[in-house]
Order: structure tokens, then sequence, then C-alpha cells
């Protein structure tokens, strides 16, 4: 399964942060998920070390997972990016309409996962273990 983030991440603590949890939330999935993208507004837009707030043991988590990084200059290439996933990880929402599924993202698999505005968004990385059919069978 491929796998976007939306919208593109503007600063490196919000990357660094979802890069982390991502890494810590869909380990037990890894073989199934073919490829997830974090788009970027900036090349100078990198991930940091695990932050203090997090469990250290997610260090040897990273680089398990086929994580990427795309550097979208516009919406255009940000539409792209996130159309060859089928399903997408909305890490911000709008702050007038957090409910509010972007037109962008119509047709797509969204899990919303901003900490920021979702409550328990962390249990909704876990509900992403339901795209898996023949894990439900189990």
């Amino acid at each position: 399964m491929k796998v976007s983030f939306y919208p593109a991440f503007d600063d490196p603590d919000s990357l660094t942060d979802h890069v982390h949890r991502l890494h810590w939330y869909l380990h037990p999935l890894r073989e199934r998920i073919s490829e997830i993208v974090l788009p970027r507004l900036s090349d100078d837009i990198a991930p940091g070390a695990t932050p203090d707030y997090l469990d250290p043991e997610i260090e040897g988590l990273i680089s398990g997972l086929p994580v990427s990084f795309a550097t979208v200059a516009d919406e255009q290439a940000l539409q792209k990016t996130v159309g060859r996933a089928e399903t997408v990880f909305l890490w911000k929402s709008a702050a007038n309409a957090p409910n509010a599924i972007p037109p962008a993202l119509h047709g797509k698999r969204v899990i919303r996962v901003d900490h920021g505005r979702v409550r328990a968004a962390g249990s909704f990385y876990l509900m992403f273990a339901e795209a898996f059919d023949d894990l439900q069978a189990d």
C-alpha cells in the first residue's frame, strides 16, 4: 500500500514529530506498506532526532519503513505526489474546519493524525490497520 501525508510539511519540528510517530505506530505493518511519502516545501525541512516527549525506543525503528521525502514547490506538485497514494494521513487540519476533508483528498482513504486539533490522533494511526482485510479476519 502506498501512503502519503498531507499537506506538505512547512517546518522541521512537525516533520520530526510525524516521522517518529509514524515509525512507532506503523512498524507492525511494515511488510504491508510499499511507500510512505512525506511532502515538504523545501529540502531545508528535514527531520531531527527523536523528540524528548516521545519514547527513545523509536530511534531503533527508524529506517524500518519505506519512508521518502518529496519536495513540492506548489499545490500542483503536491497533488501529483498525493495522487499516487491509496491512503493519506492528514496531519494538519484547517483551523476553521478541523473535521473537513480538503477537496484535494476526495476519493482517498483519509486518516486524521493532526495532534493539534484531533483528540487521540494517535489512535487513528492504529485504525489504519483496518485497511488490510486479512488482518480483520485474524
